[in-house]
Parts: C-alpha cells; sequence; structure tokens
C-alpha cells in the first residue's frame, strides 16, 4: 500500500487504512492511495480538511458592576478548544469601555443600567458563545444652586449666585453653560455674576457640570427687568420768567381773616336775645289781662 502525499500529522496510514487524531489544521486536500501486487496497481482519491476545534470560551464571572469615571475594567475570557480567528460582540460598549479579542477592558465615561452582552468566539470549526451583565452606576456627588430664579435688574450689580456641591476628593468639576448668559453676566466655574445691561424676558439656562467626565445637569431661570423711565416735565417759562424773583405772598388783614369767628356767634347772641325779650312781653301782657277781668265782673255786678 501506498499514499501521497504524506498525511497531516496524528494520522496514520497502514494496509489502506487511516487512523488517528490530527494534531494540526489542515486546508482541504487530495490523497492517492494506491494497492499493488504481482498483478498490477489500483488507486484511489481521496479528500481530507481538518478543521479547527470549536473555541470554547467563557468568563469566570459574568456579572460586573462598576462607578462611572472611576472603576476600571479587565475582563478576560477562558479558551477551550481551537483558537479564534474572529470575535463578535453586541451590543455596543458604552463610551470608554473597548473590546479586543475578547477582552473588555476601560474606563466608563457614562451610566449604564444592567446591560447583557453576548460575545462570539469563531473559527474554521464553528462557533461557540458567551454572555456578561455590566451596569455602570453613577458617582456619588451634589451639585444645586441655593436659587433657581433670578429677577434682575438692568445695570444692577446682582447678587453672586455661587452652586453648592461635594464631589469625591479626586473630582475636578469642570462647568459649561447653554444658552450663552446676557451681556454683562459672567459663568465661571458655576457662579453667575455680573452687571446684566440688557432686558430679558425669563430664559432657561442648562448648567453642566462633570466630574471626572461625568456629566450632570441642572437648570436656573433669569429674568432681567427694564429700568423705568423717570417722569420728566418740561419747563414752559421763558428765560425772563425762570430768572424773575418769586412772587411776593400777599396775607389777609388779621381782622379780615378772623371776622368770621366772631361774627357769627354774635348775631347768633343778638337773635337769642330778641327772642326772649318777645317771650318776656308776651307773657307780661297775659299776666295784665288776668289782673283786669275780675275787677271788672265786680263792678257789673
Amino acid at each position: 500500500w501506498e499514499i501521497e502525499p504524506f498525511l497531516p500529522d496524528g494520522l496514520i496510514f497502514g494496509n489502506g487504512t487511516i487512523t488517528g487524531t490530527p494534531t494540526v489544521n489542515a486546508s482541504l486536500a487530495s490523497y492517492t492511495i494506491w494497492a499493488n501486487n504481482s498483478g498490477g496497481s489500483d488507486s484511489i482519491i481521496i479528500s481530507i480538511k481538518i478543521l479547527e476545534p470549536v473555541a470554547n470560551i467563557s468568563y469566570r464571572q459574568t456579572d460586573f458592576t462598576v462607578v462611572n469615571g472611576q472603576g476600571s475594567l479587565y475582563i478576560s475570557p477562558d479558551i477551550l478548544g481551537g483558537n479564534p480567528e474572529t470575535w463578535e460582540f453586541e451590543p455596543e460598549l458604552p463610551s470608554g469601555v473597548t473590546f479586543s479579542n475578547g477582552l473588555i477592558s476601560g474606563v466608563p465615561t457614562e451610566n449604564l443600567t444592567t446591560t447583557t452582552y453576548t460575545v462570539w468566539a469563531n473559527n474554521s470549526g464553528g462557533a461557540s458563545f458567551a454572555t456578561i451583565n455590566l451596569t455602570i452606576n453613577q458617582p456619588f456627588f451634589v451639585v444645586r444652586y441655593p436659587t433657581t430664579i433670578l429677577v434682575l435688574n438692568v445695570s444692577e450689580d446682582m447678587p453672586v449666585t455661587a452652586p453648592l456641591y461635594y464631589f469625591d476628593e479626586d473630582d475636578k468639576p469642570v462647568w459649561k453653560i447653554e444658552p450663552t448668559l446676557p451681556d454683562g453676566l459672567i459663568f465661571d466655574n458655576g457662579t453667575i455674576f455680573g452687571i446684566p445691561t440688557t432686558p430679558q424676558p425669563l430664559t432657561i439656562y442648562n448648567i453642566t457640570v462633570r466630574g471626572e467626565l461625568v456629566p450632570f445637569t441642572l437648570s436656573v431661570m433669569i429674568e432681567i427687568l427694564a429700568v423705568e423711565d423717570e417722569m420728566v416735565i418740561e419747563d414752559q417759562r421763558n428765560a425772563s420768567q425762570v430768572n424773575a424773583p418769586p412772587p411776593e405772598t400777599v396775607f389777609p388783614d388779621p381782622e379780615e381773616q378772623n371776622i368770621a369767628y366772631w361774627l357769627c356767634p354774635l348775631l347768633l347772641i343778638i337773635l337769642l336775645w330778641l327772642t326772649a325779650m318777645i317771650y318776656n312781653v308776651k307773657n307780661r301782657n297775659e299776666d295784665v289781662e288776668l289782673e283786669t277781668e275780675p275787677e271788672v265782673e265786680a263792678k257789673e255786678e
């Protein structure tokens, strides 16, 4: 018996039989086998292809939770079987996290609710997959303003409005405001101050702060009132009237001024006196009539 070309490593040819376990990959190849004796020979052609074993992958841990901007990921797979030729994963990883040959690593820069990721390892022998669950939490910090509605006047220095916030010691907050503040107002590291120069209606401003690239947004409303114009009455006098001395003030004589105070009571006293006199005279006449009537009656008798 003969065979040509040589079989891949791990395969054995004997008496027309091929046995063994291949130890190397081999692309599809043709092999000619001859059977010989004194009467002659005969041959047959066979094709052999040796595939890569399926790469069985797994992750020792399947649940991962880190803090946005702070926790570092290094998730490496265990591989049994053949070597993967290509890798795939889905869905897309969050910003800051990368994927390379089954390795997931990096520092995330955005929050993420618990999400399941599937990783595939592919080769000529087939494909296998593994899953992990990833959660990225918001880091602990607090940001707020003591007041969120500011009503200002044009050309008046506004009270400084500074944020109240807490970050981890290693955080370096970066501030941004949209839209741009009106003329005269300044935004610096979260603090708003200045002297507004133009009025504007109530407007919402979105302020974003990032601690270790972690965004947090809050809002402040600003209204700027115009200064009311004071009423000015124009002087209608001519130059001579303006320069003329003020007119002399004329006061009434004391007698003329006070005549009403003594005239009315005097008239009232006179009227009362006349009334009393008339009443007395009338009473006297009645008394005289009463006294004379008896004398007249006596004379008639």
